[in-house]
């Protein structure tokens, strides 16, 4: 699966992937976003792609026995395709790397955003796992002081959650 977007480092539990073709295309845009390898050099990532850019990896991949323009997949998007292609939505889910039944069977669709949620929960632990090591090593600690730091975090957001609750502030 490509790599979504730095804004959508969330919980997507209660994030419809919606029932048409139409929006479950628009969820695709919104929550799979370009790889590092596939921006400009210099260029930031989080940008959606562009239908131009959708178009050209399906045109461009020798296993995708089908071809589509931009404007058809502007007219997908928009939900003015009457019917759109088979071949056209399994080549969707090829570039976006999302199970082929993602159009047609909710189940798919709904796996398909839990497991986009659970790599984004990753991705944020591993994120934030990260950056502690680096300032325990900045302090002269090593890894094994992860833990002990980590719990002594969350003690102090839960105490500080609970006084929020609460009405107090510190």
């Amino acid at each position: 699966m490509e790599q979504p977007h730095d804004k959508q480092d969330r919980d997507l539990s209660g994030v419809e992937v919606g029932r048409t073709v139409a929006e479950r295309l628009k969820w695709l845009f919104e929550h799979i976003r370009p790889t590092g390898d596939e921006l400009a050099p210099g260029e930031p990532p989080g940008r959606p792609y562009s239908n131009q850019e959708i178009a050209n990896k399906i045109n461009n991949d020798p296993g995708i026995p089908t071809t589509i323009s931009q404007q058809q997949i502007s007219k997908m998007r928009r939900g003015e395709a009457e019917d759109p292609r088979m071949w056209h939505c399994a080549a969707l889910c090829r570039v976006f790397g999302v199970d082929p039944a993602f159009f047609a069977d909710d189940q798919a669709a709904e796996k398909v955003r839990r497991d986009l949620s659970h790599i984004l929960q990753l991705k944020e632990l591993g994120v934030r796992e990260v950056a502690l090591r680096t300032v325990l090593a900045n302090h002269g600690l090593d890894d094994s002081e992860v833990p002990i730091v980590a719990a002594l975090i969350k003690a102090l957001a839960s105490r500080r959650s609970d006084g929020a609750a609460k009405g107090v502030s510190e």
